[in-house]
């Protein structure tokens, strides 16, 4: 008798276990650009061990590299400067955010990290500008949760106008926050500030990508404490100015 249940029994077993792997969650890494260069500067002089440059860029024949190796980002007793770069949940996905990180440069060479505070904001829309709505975070809350040692140095291109040594002086940080929010379809923008233990200036890195000095579609935006609004542009080290738009790097850690 007990024989004639045994393959139904195996069959409901195995229907209900590929119900549950159908309906799991995935995890998903969204990486908004890199700041890695690689080992050797334009000048070809290597990083120091076990790190990597980041070099600005120039595009070969156009004698023009960008100069601004990092962008304000920071807050403290007189300034609130704020970073915005813009992301896509796509089509029929919902994400469930854990984890952000974003990039600072402390100019000031140390082996601790030198940030205690990080404030993130996600709008729906640009921040701040008619019929975007903020989805995500406030401008006070400290959701700092480490800062951790990129083994990236800044530095500026090294191989225009001349060859010059690069000084491993100018550290980048990668800040994280562990968070908890759901993102629906759709285009977002993620804005950041941080703090310096010391109130000092901190900045934050626009995207490296080797041979480019920026690209089309590349749309960031800063802001002062007036609120205003603007995009955040790279001039160039040329006597005449040759603006590119930049773009910035961060990391989003997510389920869906």
């Amino acid at each position: 008798m007990l024989s004639k249940w045994i393959a139904p029994l195996l069959l409901i077993s195995l229907f209900i276990s590929c119900r549950k792997s159908d309906t799991a969650s995935r995890e998903g890494l969204l990486q908004n650009g890199t700041l890695n260069t690689g080992a050797y500067s334009a000048s070809g002089m290597k990083a120091p061990d076990g790190t990597n440059w980041s070099e600005l860029q120039m595009v070969s024949g156009d004698n023009v590299a960008n100069a601004a190796v990092g962008f304000s980002c920071h807050y403290n007793s007189s300034d609130n400067y704020r970073i915005a770069d813009d992301f896509t949940v796509p089509p029929s996905q919902e994400w469930t955010v854990s984890k952000i990180s974003v990039y600072a440069i402390y100019d000031a060479y140390m082996n601790t990290a030198p940030f205690d505070g990080l404030h993130l904001q996600i709008w729906k829309g640009k921040p701040a500008q008619p019929g975007s709505k903020l989805v995500f975070g406030d401008p006070t809350a400290n959701v700092l949760g480490e800062a951790v040692d990129s083994l990236l140095y800044a530095i500026p291109n090294s191989g225009f106008p001349t060859m010059v040594i690069p000084a491993p002086n100018r550290k980048i940080w990668k800040l994280t926050a562990y968070v908890r929010t759901v993102l629906s379809s759709g285009t977002y923008w993620l804005v950041w500030q941080a703090h310096a233990k010391s109130g000092q200036e901190v900045l934050s890195p626009a995207v490296r990508l080797k041979g480019q000095r920026g690209l089309t579609g590349w749309n960031a935006m800063g802001c002062t404490a007036a609120n205003d609004w603007q995009g955040i542009l790279d001039k160039g080290d040329a006597t005449v100015t040759s603006s590119v738009q930049q773009d910035f790097p961060f990391e989003i850690v997510y389920s869906y």
